[in-house]
């Protein structure tokens, strides 16, 4: 990493630096991964340039020089924003938080010719960021161990939908919903999704 103000001429140092490295690799020929970047002053003001070096390093393939890209910068920024949407929804524990949107989308019975059964489907809808969709925000529920109240909500919000549907007069057979296997090892886990279903009215 280099200080633009302190190392004007860094592109240069970085060169020779690599043709250097270069000179010797062959007496080794190890795997590596050389990330090079200016400082930034947000990531400097934040003391983050561990986990922008993590995010990076991750994106790349082996023994590859990869020069951070304004690009990057960017996805780490998006990364950090749903990460910290992810963390507030599980700490404010809301069922109904308006940042989690569930859609159901039917399923043909070929049999009867119905739509009788669903899939519901999650998406985000963040500040400032608009939908953000499970691609982006499952894998980062499931590293952060935040994605067991993002369940929670789904089912609730699923389960309300389930009653206002009855409630005008369709007969719903099924509407399936999507479980991580890391909630699975948690104790809470059937006694949650218990108290959600006998809470939403639906469960006779």
């Amino acid at each position: 990493m280099a200080d633009l103000s302190k190392n004007m001429d860094y592109e240069h140092t970085v060169n020779r630096m690599l043709n250097q490295f270069y000179g010797e690799f062959p007496k080794y020929r190890l795997p590596f991964k050389i990330l090079i970047f200016q400082s930034i002053d947000q990531v400097s003001e934040d003391r983050d340039y561990v986990n922008l070096i993590q995010f990076a390093e991750n994106r790349m393939e082996d023994t590859t020089v990869h020069f951070l890209s304004e690009d990057d910068i960017q996805a780490f920024r998006k990364r950090k924003f749903v990460i910290t949407q992810l963390q507030d929804i599980s700490k404010q524990g809301d069922l109904d938080d308006p940042r989690v949107e569930v859609f159901c989308q039917p399923v043909l019975n070929i049999e009867t010719g119905v739509y009788d059964t669903a899939e519901a489907l999650m998406r985000l809808n963040l500040p400032d960021m608009g939908r953000v969709f499970p691609d982006i925000f499952i894998p980062l529920a499931e590293e952060q161990m935040l994605i067991h109240q993002l369940s929670l909500v789904i089912l609730h919000k699923t389960c309300e939908r389930i009653r206002e549907m009855m409630a005008e007069g369709y007969h719903i057979v099924r509407i399936s919903i999507n479980i991580s296997a890391l909630e699975l090892r948690d104790e809470r886990f059937c006694s949650d999704i218990s108290r959600v279903i006998s809470d939403s009215g639906i469960h006779d």
